[in-house]
């Protein structure tokens, strides 16, 4: 969030109070193992010279070993939350971000959804590049009118106020932590509900095809996704993984550049232990913010759900107990 100042740039912005306050407490919860920095420059000096501007992470946390370095940045109310991306493009196009850099955007409640949208495209992008970037939840448990009340208080008042700084940095690890090598890449956790609801189309779209219905064989599920726009259902653990290209380029000409796709998954052998259903289920729950209801406990949802399940119910068995629906935000 911070940017000072170097030649021509006249952006002059400033880390609001909840932003200090986080800033703060992820680094003094900062577990064994890692190292933090706040406001930490990610250009050198004379490169920001030429480019005109001089850009600072508000936290960059590095593991001892060596094996990441992530940059954070803390998106309280910012109305352009795709700024930093643009930066971190520009500093990667002029100075490539090693394999073991990582660039986490979190965006609260408080930014408009448009806004949080635009951003996480504007991560796909990143990727594209070659930059392994992520955006994701900040304190997703709280809604965007708290979060700009708390955002107004002194930060004395801030700190009695009951915020969960240790989930933030779960969060964080979790969406940068490499779980899986694959022949084409590197298998995270999606970072926020777009990339969650980009699966879902995907699944449902290949699965309209017979090739996908092959891939797919019949499996029982227990744990679905809904996304209230569509009335589209898919399974929760197809939904909670993003595969990221090693090149940061895909040959793939389908509307979403990464993400899971049908032919990954059924590669993704049933015994790699970081790719677990109750792992994904708990992160979309706890780490994203999203609902999770029995389909019989929400109106004519069971109507919905059976609907769909019409649509694939000789590739789809729901367990006996009846589904349990992750529900997208509309």
């Amino acid at each position: 969030m911070g940017v000072q100042s170097s030649g021509s740039d006249s952006e002059g912005l400033t880390v609001g109070r909840l932003a200090s306050y986080l800033q703060e407490e992820l680094e003094r919860h900062c577990p064994v193992g890692w190292r933090v920095q706040r406001e930490q420059a990610f250009m050198r000096a004379e490169l920001s010279r030429l480019v005109g501007f001089s850009p600072r992470a508000d936290l960059c946390l590095q593991s001892e070993d060596g094996s990441r370095r992530i940059w954070v940045e803390l998106e309280v109310s910012r109305a352009d939350p795709a700024a930093n991306q643009v930066k971190f493009a520009a500093a990667h196009l002029f100075e490539p971000f090693a394999h073991s850099d990582y660039f986490v955007s979190m965006v609260s409640a408080h930014v408009a959804p448009g806004r949080r949208n635009l951003g996480a495209q504007a991560v796909l992008i990143l990727r594209r590049l070659g930059l392994r970037a992520q955006q994701t939840a900040l304190l997703p448990g709280i809604a965007g009118s708290e979060i700009k009340r708390i955002n107004h208080l002194p930060i004395e008042r801030i700190r009695l106020a009951p915020l969960d700084v240790s989930g933030e940095l779960d969060r964080v690890f979790a969406v940068t932590e490499p779980l899986l090598e694959a022949e084409h890449g590197t298998l995270f956790l999606a970072g926020n509900a777009v990339e969650v609801r980009l699966n879902l189309l995907r699944w449902n779209r290949e699965m309209a095809e017979p090739s996908g219905r092959l891939r797919w064989g019949r499996r029982t599920i227990t744990y679905f996704v809904y996304d209230p726009q569509a009335e589209l259902f898919a399974p929760s653990k197809f939904c909670a993984y993003v595969m990221m290209n090693r090149t940061g380029s895909s040959t793939r000409s389908d509307f979403w550049p990464g993400g899971m796709d049908l032919q990954t998954y059924s590669c993704i052998t049933a015994d790699a232990s970081l790719f677990d259903g109750g792992r994904a289920r708990r992160h979309l729950v706890d780490g994203l913010g999203l609902q999770m209801t029995s389909s019989k406990n929400r109106g004519n949802l069971h109507v919905i759900f059976e609907r769909w399940l019409r649509l694939v119910e000789n590739h789809v068995t729901v367990h006996p107990d009846g589904p349990i629906v992750i529900h997208l935000r509309p």
